[in-house]
């Protein structure tokens, strides 16, 4: 479990790898670890930038319950920020379009070129216009949380936005574009540890988890056997 130290006679029940990427640049995963007493999270990263680790824990009878909540496509506030950031980028579009128009136009007896610019930016907004919603409609969140006996608290909390995301929109898109590229490359830390998580695999995870902590919990050490 990568730096994590077992408690003496404490034994190991269920090891759920929740997810992995592995790009060009670095990887990220994160691993859900049962034993007889503890539920741990431990989420890694590395790239040639930085390594960083996240580790997360809760005692078993500490547990009150599980939960899982995912998504596929698009939801209201994502497809706000698209018709947002696609607005916003249409009108960048015509803004710089115009503004390379007259820089154009003064080293230029004609205005062919100025024509030429504008009609460039704005077929180069509609592709990523496009491209983003795509994207989104085809990305998906997760989260699955584990929530303590006291209050709503929820110390381990696997969280993300899984797939190609672009970002939440065309201006976030134009406005971060080094730092997407990064992440697409896999400039990345242990919290995104999520965003590579299958859904398919996490929901077999919900369906099985709640069952062997409550065994765990009654029968202790002969528990999820």
């Amino acid at each position: 479990m990568g730096g994590v130290q077992l408690a003496h006679g404490e034994v190991v029940k269920r090891v759920y790898r929740l997810g992995r990427a592995q790009r060009a640049w670095g990887w990220v995963e994160g691993v859900l670890v049962v034993t007889d007493t503890r539920v741990l999270y431990r989420a890694e990263a590395s790239n040639p930038l930085n390594k960083s680790t996240l580790n997360r824990e809760i005692h078993l009878k500490d547990i009150r319950g599980v939960g899982l909540s995912t998504r596929r496509g698009l939801g209201a506030a994502a497809c706000a920020a698209w018709l947002v950031g696609t607005f916003v980028g249409l009108l960048a579009a015509l803004f710089f379009g115009g503004l390379l128009n007259a820089v154009t136009s003064l080293g230029s007896a004609t205005s062919g070129g100025s024509v030429g610019w504008t009609f460039l930016l704005l077929l180069l907004w509609l592709v990523l216009a496009v491209a983003i919603l795509i994207a989104r409609a085809r990305a998906s969140v997760v989260a699955l949380a584990i929530f303590s006996a006291e209050g709503d608290s929820s110390p381990i909390s696997v969280t993300g936005v899984v797939g190609t995301r672009g970002g939440d929109g065309f201006f976030a898109a134009i406005g971060m574009p080094l730092i997407i590229l990064m992440q697409r490359m896999g400039i990345l830390e242990a919290g995104a540890a999520a965003e590579s998580a299958d859904i398919d695999s996490v929901r077999s995870v919900y369906a099985e988890l709640g069952a062997v902590i409550l065994d765990l919990q009654s029968r202790g050490t002969l528990g999820a056997d």
